[in-house]
């Protein structure tokens, strides 16, 4: 199998749309422990992503698709969404949390999906990886949110502790034809991400693995800079 990563480009819309539309879960689940998406794609949300924020594909060049995406949003982009407008909602597990977050440099983890195959699969945390190097060169902290109620994402929360995060808190939210749902607030910091997974003295020999994967996949790509 033949892959690289490379920044998506808006001919990478519908490739990516159909992606999530796989990974759409019912209202009626009882688990997430494959991961999944609440809303349906959004095709201009995609575009605005695409041309505004870190939208990074996995591309099967054999079969010439997109087998997987991630996006991260920056810190200017970030402070005019909905996401930053909910942070006085946060249940926050410790005090001043919310003062540091406004003082300080952050981005979000928006989303990652890849197709429900095995052979795509074990390239989440590469794609993941290839993201958070991007946004820690200028940024101290990656905000996510994942479901933990009434049932609990648990491939991404795994996805998320391989990258070193913690939990700062929860928010409620309802989503339309769903219901509601409480989910996690989660944090990885600069600093951790730093010695944690880049320090060769202090990186353990999974990260060594995943970033080798990362350096393997971007070695194919001719537009992987920012």
């Amino acid at each position: 199998m033949k892959m690289k990563i490379r920044f998506a480009t808006e001919g990478d819309v519908e490739q990516i749309q159909a992606i999530k539309s796989q990974l759409i879960v019912p209202a009626t689940i009882t688990d997430m422990n494959r991961g999944g998406f609440l809303r349906e794609p959004n095709r201009d949300e995609y575009l605005f992503f695409i041309k505004n924020a870190h939208v990074i594909v996995l591309e099967d060049l054999r079969r010439d698709i997109i087998a997987g995406f991630v996006i991260g949003i920056p810190d200017a982009m970030l402070r005019r969404t909905p996401i930053w407008e909910q942070r006085k909602s946060v249940q926050w597990l410790e005090p001043n949390t919310l003062e540091l977050l406004e003082q300080s440099k952050i981005c979000y983890f928006e989303q990652i999906g890849v197709l429900p195959d095995t052979a795509y699969k074990i390239y989440a945390p590469a794609l993941a990886l290839a993201l958070l190097k991007i946004l820690f060169d200028k940024h101290q902290f990656l905000l996510a949110t994942i479901v933990n109620e009434p049932v609990q994402n648990l491939a991404s929360l795994a996805l998320m502790e391989s990258l070193y995060v913690r939990q700062l808190g929860s928010i409620e939210r309802e989503y339309p034809q769903v219901g509601r749902y409480i989910l996690g607030l989660y944090c990885i910091e600069q600093s951790v991400f730093r010695r944690r997974v880049e320090d060769p003295v202090t990186r353990p020999r999974l990260a060594v693995k995943i970033l080798n994967m990362v350096d393997s996949l971007t070695e194919k790509s001719g537009n992987f800079v920012d």
